[in-house]
């Protein structure tokens, strides 16, 4: 028995389930993971990290050769130590859940955030950590009636594109579109869950009932990495029900020029890998400062120490050889661990004084804290006429970056 992740590390044990609302292409396939009873993690009751569709769809990105046949060896036994399907607990005092809604990066999935995913959740939230399908992720499951009436798993396959061209931009511009769509539905469904009234079409011995009522959706946060950073900031300035938005090394190519000229009057913290983020990344993000658009909602920026782009996933926990991991940049010098303990101690903060939670802390009281580990602002070096020439550019800044430009998508 082997986990490829540690276990959570709050009050709580944690367990998940698979939700897939309805069938066809049109459906929302999403986990969530919340406070359970404690257990043993076990192979009986512990599931694998991802099944053999996501597998095979992850495996592909990596091209097909020996690296993918090697990860998929590695991968396919590996568990994580939270309990599939377990009976909702609630923590000590509490009546209902906030609820946390993810949104995974380019080329990845709902599984690739579980760590994270379940550490929130053992603090007491309803985590809901979505597929797309907007063709960015490495695979999204649906189930399509065939004609002899009976129901077929398929999965949305992964479309490759050649990057930094216009055909890409525009293939971003729709994604983008589609994934605030997706978060849409999803937050619909959890007001569903909340009302008793949702349908899993994946297993009939799944009891949502136990949820009704249980869900705070009126607290409801949403955290994204790379291109689920960008789009939580276009969900933000959609979708009114979101009340504070986590952008962790936010991927902003996609968005279109109007996002820049709507005042987003929501707060929103940015967490940035000092071994990824660039100035053409920071520039776009200083172009949403509330000094920038004259709003008053919260703006923050904080840089992680010995990061880099997969810290935040569960990659970074494996391969355990740490100087491969590093050499295939799985993994930063600080340990994941740590990293990532940082990482959920900010957000926690920022979600919890935003939604009035008894975890809300000032991010200036944790980073001067633990200086060691993150900084205020970036690493980058942005001179002040820069960032006046960012906010009336295009979203591009190519007349401000160019030179230093070195795009890690």
């Amino acid at each position: 028995m082997s986990f490829c992740i540690p276990r959570a590390s709050g009050p709580s044990a944690v367990a998940c389930v698979d939700i897939l609302d309805k069938t066809g292409l049109d459906s929302t396939f999403f986990r969530i993971f919340y406070p359970t009873e404690k257990f043993e993690p076990d192979k009986k009751i512990c599931p694998p990290w991802m099944n053999e569709t996501y597998l095979n769809g992850f495996a592909g990105l990596l091209g097909g050769g020996c690296a993918s046949k090697i990860m998929k060896c590695f991968l396919k036994s590996k568990l994580v130590p939270v309990r599939w399907n377990g009976p909702l607990e609630m923590p000590m005092n509490t009546s209902q859940l906030p609820v946390v809604v993810v949104s995974h990066g380019l080329g990845l999935s709902k599984n690739a955030y579980t760590f994270l995913s379940s550490e929130i959740a053992s603090r007491g939230f309803l985590v809901a950590a979505v597929d797309h399908k907007d063709k960015s992720a490495s695979a999204s499951l649906y189930l399509e009636k065939e004609s002899d009436g009976e129901y077929k798993e398929k999965s949305v396959e992964f479309q490759h594109i050649k990057m930094q061209t216009p055909e890409e931009q525009a293939l971003r511009y729709q994604q983008i579109t589609q994934r605030v769509d997706d978060i849409s539905k999803l937050i619909d469904c959890v007001e569903q869950l909340n009302d008793g009234a949702l349908n899993n079409v994946l297993s009939e011995n799944v009891d949502l009932s136990v949820f009704k009522d249980k869900l705070d959706v009126k607290k409801c946060a949403i955290i994204g990495h790379s291109f689920g950073g960008g789009t939580t900031i276009a969900a933000l300035e959609k979708e009114s029900r979101i009340k504070v938005s986590v952008a962790m090394d936010a991927w902003l190519y996609p968005l279109e020029q109007n996002y820049y000229k709507i005042p987003i009057n929501k707060p929103l913290l940015y967490i940035n890998a000092d071994g990824y983020i660039d100035k053409k990344e920071v520039l776009r993000m200083r172009r949403l400062d509330a000094d920038v658009t004259g709003i008053d909602a919260e703006r923050k920026m904080v840089t992680l120490h010995g990061a880099v782009h997969m810290t935040y996933t569960d990659m970074g926990f494996f391969p355990r050889i740490s100087c491969i991991a590093k050499m295939i940049g799985m993994r930063g010098p600080t340990d994941p661990e740590i990293t990532n303990e940082m990482n959920l101690k900010l957000l926690l903060g920022f979600i919890g004084k935003h939604l009035d939670l008894p975890c809300a802390k000032e991010v200036e009281t944790i980073v001067s804290e633990n200086s060691d580990l993150c900084m205020m602002g970036t690493n980058v070096e942005v001179e002040d006429q820069e960032i006046k020439e960012a906010k009336f550019s295009s979203p591009d800044i190519d007349s401000v970056a160019e030179k230093e430009l070195n795009v890690k998508l």
